[in-house]
């Protein structure tokens, strides 16, 4: 599990934040971005390993449930982003991060339902304003990658679906959901993972300092030794076998 409160284990060293309350803090919220606001998000912007999933450009109702999705050609382009309907001044989620020091922050989406096609969602996204929908997971921990890589896997969705009584994830279930430690991922296992998590849709410009590729090549010299052409040619099905493998054979739930 993530987080033991029996013995208070807590291999990935994370802690939770729900950064800006979109009713209490609605005084915060601007509708054209400006000197010093970022956007902000919102979790239907996101999907698994996506954060350019929706966007509100040319949306005319704030009232809509479901956003459209970006073209082929915009998410061909690293530097496209999307649109929010409200910005929020930087100081201010600045404050609210506190001394967070990564460019990136990690998100789930709050809402719900067993009957979804997946019922986890969990992205990378900018370091940017994030609505309480999308409650966050700070990890302090090296590997973030295998550890998103794990939430957005197939059985953790099925485990999930078990314990989702209604239509919210808190934080009190991301706890006790089969999440491998750090310390079980193999060198080959990460030299598997981390390249085709960066391959995904999490690797728009802005978030390029979650997965850059210096840096994995120090953090895992094999890593670096390997193309992108190569990761990128295999199937993501295979990520999710590896994943299924690694938690029948650690979790004590099976």
């Amino acid at each position: 599990m993530l987080i033991n409160e029996e013995t208070g284990e807590n291999p990935w060293g994370v802690s939770f934040l729900r950064m800006i309350d979109m009713a209490n803090d609605s005084h915060l919220f601007h509708t054209e971005s400006g000197p010093n606001r970022v956007p902000l998000y919102e979790a239907k912007m996101i999907h698994q390993f996506d954060h350019r999933f929706g966007t509100w450009e040319g949306v005319q109702e704030r009232g809509n449930s479901q956003l459209p999705s970006p073209t082929p050609e915009q998410y061909a382009d690293p530097s496209y982003t999307t649109k929010p309907w409200y910005w929020v001044d930087k100081d201010e989620v600045e404050a609210r991060l506190g001394n967070w020091d990564r460019g990136w922050l990690m998100g789930f989406r709050d809402v719900t339902n067993a009957t979804n096609e997946r019922t986890v969602i969990a992205s990378v996204l900018p370091r940017m304003g994030v609505g309480h929908t999308m409650p966050l997971i700070m990890v302090v921990k090296l590997l973030a990658g295998c550890l998103l890589a794990n939430l957005n896997s197939v059985i953790l969705d099925y485990i999930a679906r078990q314990k989702i009584g209604g239509t919210h994830i808190t934080f009190f279930i991301i706890k006790q959901l089969p999440i491998l430690p750090p310390d079980r991922f193999t060198d080959k296992n990460i030299d598997f993972i981390i390249p085709r998590v960066c391959g995904t849709r999490v690797c728009g410009k802005r978030n390029e300092t979650f997965c850059p590729r210096p840096r994995l090549s120090k953090a895992h010299p094999s890593s670096g030794m390997k193309t992108a052409g190569r990761y990128l040619g295999q199937s993501w099905t295979h990520t999710m076998d590896t994943f299924m493998g690694l938690l029948v054979r650690s979790c004590t739930i099976f």
